[in-house]
């Protein structure tokens, strides 16, 4: 390294890019985790929801919420939720993921994301350059998976009978 020149390596915020690129991979991890998503599992008729929630240190827009629902399309399988006139057999399952980013550089390394780190060169222009290192998904990983809670607000909201049996493992 020249003389003079110092390298800086800031702790900038996420980007919106950054923030859906972990986002995507712990709703990958989430539905990898959901038993009834195998592959030998069949459904006649399913409904689902995904929601997002959001909650930024941000003085404009401090929480976020979106949601899709599913939709009847083209097959008769799926279906909006909650289904209507389940069978006796129906049943409802609900999962949750959180994460709580502390640190912005913290989670680019343990996701693999580029850095980019700042230096003056010696003719005192500022030259940006990315730093990207292995993913670390070992280090201080603040991802959560917790079911009871998202099931009980769910059985809630949906109305459903809360001492009807749920899944809890499936058999292959």
């Amino acid at each position: 390294m020249p003389a003079g020149r110092t390298e800086q390596i800031p702790n900038r915020p996420l980007s919106g890019d950054e923030l859906r690129k972990l986002i995507s991979a712990d709703t990958e991890r989430l539905l990898s985790n959901i038993s009834l998503l195998s592959p030998h599992m069949g459904y006649g008729r399913v409904g689902y929801e995904i929601i997002i929630r959001l909650h930024v240190d941000n003085a404009q827009h401090p929480t976020d919420t979106s949601y899709i629902q599913s939709k009847p399309g083209t097959t008769p399988a799926v279906e909006a939720p909650p289904l209507d006139k389940p069978s006796p057999k129906a049943a409802a399952k609900a999962h949750r993921a959180t994460r709580s980013v502390f640190s912005p550089n913290n989670e680019r390394v343990r996701a693999g994301l580029p850095i980019t780190a700042t230096h003056r060169d010696q003719d005192g222009s500022t030259v940006y350059s990315e730093i990207k290192y292995p993913p670390d998904p070992e280090r201080e990983d603040t991802y959560k998976q917790e079911d009871g809670p998202a099931q009980d607000e769910m059985t809630q909201e949906w109305k459903l009978d809360p001492n009807s049996k749920q899944p809890t493992e499936v058999e292959p």
